[in-house]
């Protein structure tokens, strides 16, 4: 329920006040702090008010001991409470985004170039100098470090796809 709220009026105040002098007792009956809890409550809505004052009675605003009467500034915060209930407040204006500006040719060149030194300084040696290697080059090196192997040993280490398709299909034939 969103209200429009406007201020009650000081006699409406005292009217609905009233109940809660009547509910608790008090030594402080006097006119004297009867004008506190209107200090306490102007400004607020005479439904907020009203609504404060049921729930100092039955007991369910926090922080009240219901034995007795609530100080001006319990009731204050009760109201407080029933005013944003009734009538919340206007919801906050979000600030406008920043204006982002677009970064120029120079400055993309830049980090273009920071990005590039920075692969660079953690790329490993061996990986900027590799490529995959053919059966032929695996036997030329070993060839070359005084190694022979035989042209079974060479096929059982690089099979050739070709004779694996073979045998494939021969044994999803079968």
């Amino acid at each position: 329920m969103n209200v429009q709220a406007t201020p009650a009026s000081r006699a409406d105040a005292t009217a609905a006040l009233r109940a809660l002098f009547e509910a608790f007792p008090t030594e402080r009956g006097s006119a004297g702090g009867a004008a506190t809890y209107l200090m306490a409550v102007e400004g607020y809505s005479l439904i907020a008010i009203q609504a404060a004052v049921k729930r100092l009675i039955r007991g369910e605003a926090a922080g009240h001991d219901g034995r007795f009467l609530p100080t001006p500034a319990q009731v204050s915060t009760c109201v407080r409470y029933c005013e944003n209930l009734y009538a919340p407040p206007a919801p906050r204006q979000a600030l406008p985004a920043p204006e982002r500006q677009e970064p120029t040719e120079e400055e993309r060149m830049a980090v273009a170039d920071r990005v590039r030194q920075w692969v660079k300084e953690r790329t490993p040696e061996t990986a900027t100098g590799f490529k995959p290697r053919e059966a032929g080059d695996i036997a030329r090196e070993l060839r070359e470090k005084q190694f022979t192997l035989s042209p079974g040993a060479l096929a059982t280490c690089v099979p050739d796809p070709g004779q694996l398709y073979d045998q494939w299909e021969k044994s999803s034939a079968a």
